[in-house]
């Protein structure tokens, strides 16, 4: 069986359960009423019912997996961002410095002479 039996058989009942003492409570069936414990049952029944029933419907088919995109900075070519959406350009000689750990900063620097 597919579906959740347990959880129906539980949630049924206590919903025929709970049915029942409120409709004693409200006057509407007596104490001595054989639907006080009709009830529970027909919430069982019920429950299992549903449960073997759902989901309601046809599932959705699930998304299919896209490949994460691959950066690399030696290939010099650009390339996009995890989302896709942005295009990174990278040149070869911005490679090149990213590879070697160098930066711009660290380049154009020279040291100072007294």
């Amino acid at each position: 069986m597919k579906g959740r039996p347990v959880l129906g058989v539980i949630t049924g009942f206590l919903f025929g359960l709970f049915l029942g003492v409120t409709l004693f409570l409200y006057g509407v069936i007596p104490l001595s009423s054989d639907m006080l414990w009709i009830l529970p049952l027909l919430g069982i029944l019920l429950g299992l019912i549903m449960a073997a029933w759902a989901p309601f419907g046809k599932s959705a088919e699930p998304a299919p997996a896209q490949a994460p995109a691959t950066v690399t900075a030696s290939s010099g070519e650009g390339t996009a961002d995890v989302a896709g959406d942005i295009a990174v350009e990278t040149t070869s000689e911005e490679a090149s410095e990213e590879a070697a750990g160098e930066t711009d900063e660290e380049t154009t620097e020279e040291p100072a002479t007294d």
